[in-house]
Order: C-alpha cells, then structure tokens, then sequence
C-alpha cells in the first residue's frame, strides 16, 4: 500500500487555511518547516503514523493519526487558554464533517473514509518571558487505498 502522509497533511493544511482568531488568519505551519516566526498563535502539524489495517501487506486500508499542536505565546496569561480551545473547536468543526462535504475525500489514489478527533491535551510553559499554552489534538484517519 501506498503512504499517505503527505496527501493528509496537503488537505490539513488548505482546510486550515480558513481559521482565524479575532479576525487574524492562524498560520498553519508542518514540524518540517522552520519554526515559526513572529507569529504568537499557531498550528503545528506533525507527521502522522501509520498502523498497518489488518496487519498484511496485501491490506488497502490503513489508520493514520496526526498530531496537531496549537499554540499561543503571550506576556501573560489572561485568556490564553480561551485562544486554543477557540482554534481547537473551529477545528473540530472542520473536521466533524463528512469528508465528502470537506472535499478531502480522495486525490485519485486515496480515499477518507473516516476522520475522528481521539485526544486534547492542554500544555502550558513560561520559556523566554512568554507563556506558551498549547492544545494538542491527535487526528485519526481511516483511508482506503483505490
């Protein structure tokens, strides 16, 4: 079976695109690129992992998961974690839908047949004079090989 990472991570990130906090769009940013730079709130998204469907390599389906890291770094801490859980539900809401209805539902050689949300974890550090609070969601996705 082929991989599908760099497909899922593709369709993440153009459905990202539309997120925005108070009226600012939120940069989506890949674990492979540079850090981000003057941005204070952000998605980082990592590579996801791949479990074999049912063991075989004959099997054409797959689960993948994606980590997907939202930060906000802020002077303080007054409505921080507030900024996360906003971005954390505009995603959920994204992905609540259908994949057919979020147009991700197939490239040619993959189809998603399903996309659940399976963790949130809330983070919070002081690293260079600034609070970092992050929401790290897990994604899972269940993709059939054509």
């Amino acid at each position: 079976m082929k991989d599908a990472s760099n497909y899922i991570l593709t369709e993440l990130y153009t459905l990202f695109g539309s997120i925005s906090y108070n009226s600012v769009a939120v940069p989506v940013y890949s674990i492979a690129q540079p850090a981000p730079g003057t941005a204070d709130t952000f998605i980082n998204m990592s590579s996801s992992t791949v479990l074999e469907g049912d063991g075989s390599k004959d099997s054409f389906v797959r689960e993948y998961s994606v980590l997907l890291d939202i930060v906000n770094r802020r002077a303080d801490q007054v409505a921080a974690e507030k900024t996360v859980n906003d971005i954390s539900n505009q995603i959920g809401g994204l992905l609540k839908l259908t994949p057919t209805s979020l147009g991700i539902t197939g490239n040619g050689d993959f189809d998603v047949v399903k996309i659940n949300i399976t963790d949130a974890r809330l983070f919070t550090d002081r690293y260079n004079e600034k609070w970092h609070i992050r929401k790290v969601l897990t994604v899972d996705f269940l993709i059939l090989q054509k």
